[in-house]
């Protein structure tokens, strides 16, 4: 998995956030558990390395490697964040955002680790330097953008770089708002053509792949059609409608036939309430 690949993957979950959130799909355990441990065992990684730094072309070479992916995963991190505590503010339970929380605050102490090799570290020159600040500063942008898009779910300032370009970009590109669902596919491809160039691969590979997938997981299959590709949030919204009306004339139907009625329709995928002990 290269760097452009793990924004990719930033760049899915934010669009399809909305319909995530709204359609307050069921999470299946074993995909928060997998974003949890390998989020989990990248930061340990991560500060082993930074911890473990000497001088060197070869140390210097893979710290920024590494640099490089802690910056660019920073992305995802601060996204799926978002994701759950929109998902958590819909379905009215706390669940997800304390566990996704807790993963950015440690991805916060990588970054300062990161941030503070670019400065101080050992053997790093100015040119290289530079080019970390660059992309750290592109990264930042495009977190504020994609924040944007789910502003009518949850605060994104919170999470933002930089606050108020967040909020900017909400007003261009509020998912509530159809007209501005053009400007956010203009946007999206423009961002997505910068992804493609970012082929460098990335130093955990392996354990990218499994955060990522993860974060697909969370995501399950109500988000996408049967040739799987995303599901707009109008056509989400006019199936759980169909869905919740084909519900209540199920009723009406046992009523009338003077059967006993059964549980009253839930949204697809909504658990049910826990009883008091």
């Amino acid at each position: 998995m290269n760097l452009g690949d793990l924004l990719e993957i930033g760049a899915v979950a934010a669009t399809h956030a909305p319909v995530f959130i709204e359609c307050r799909a069921w999470i299946p355990h074993g995909a928060i558990e997998q974003y949890w441990s390998a989020s989990k065992s990248r930061q340990e990684r991560w500060y082993r390395l930074f911890r473990g730094s000497t001088s060197g072309v070869r140390s210097t070479t893979r710290l920024s490697e590494v640099v490089y992916e802690v910056l660019a995963s920073e992305l995802l991190t601060r996204v799926f964040t978002a994701m759950c505590a929109g998902h958590d503010r819909a379905s009215g339970h706390v669940e997800l955002e304390p566990i996704a929380h807790s993963i950015l605050l440690g991805h916060l102490e990588a970054r300062n680790c990161a941030l503070q090799w670019m400065v101080t570290g050992e053997g790093i020159d100015l040119k290289r330097a530079v080019d970390c600040n660059r992309f750290r500063r592109r990264i930042e942008r495009w977190t504020d953008m994609l924040l944007g898009r789910m502003a009518a779910y949850c605060d994104p300032t919170p999470l933002a770089f930089e606050p108020e370009r967040a909020i900017d970009f909400s007003e261009d590109f509020d998912c509530s708002q159809s007209s501005n669902e053009f400007a956010w596919s203009l946007a999206l491809a423009a961002t997505r053509a910068s992804f493609q160039t970012l082929t460098q691969p990335t130093f955990h590979a392996d354990l990218n792949r499994e955060v990522a997938s993860s974060v697909l997981g969370c995501l399950g299959t109500d988000v996408f059609d049967s040739l799987g590709l995303g599901r707009s949030l109008w056509l989400e919204r006019l199936s759980r409608t169909a869905s919740d009306t084909q519900g209540m004339i199920d009723q009406l139907i046992r009523l009338d036939a003077g059967l006993p009625t059964t549980e009253p329709h839930r949204l697809r995928g909504t658990p049910k309430r826990r009883r008091k002990s």
